[in-house]
């Protein structure tokens, strides 16, 4: 099973399409060619590539499910 993750744009290239987004304090790099971000967007991240658009609120009730389970 691949799980994909929460998090919030930081930087978007233009040209090359990667975006960098903060997963929890991580920052990772994600293809955006698939879906039309910006800074301060919440997006799903699955594989390296970002699949789909989020809400803060899905954000931040992720941040809660992992903090209580001492992830």
């Amino acid at each position: 099973m691949c799980l994909g993750v929460i998090g919030k744009v930081v930087e978007v290239d233009e040209k090359t399409k990667l975006a960098k987004v903060d997963v929890g304090g991580a920052i990772i790099q994600a293809d955006s060619s698939f879906e039309d971000v910006s800074v301060g967007d919440y997006v799903v991240v699955h594989a390296g590539v970002i699949i789909s658009k989020s809400t803060e609120e899905d954000y931040r009730l992720r941040e809660e499910i992992f903090k209580a389970i001492g992830y």
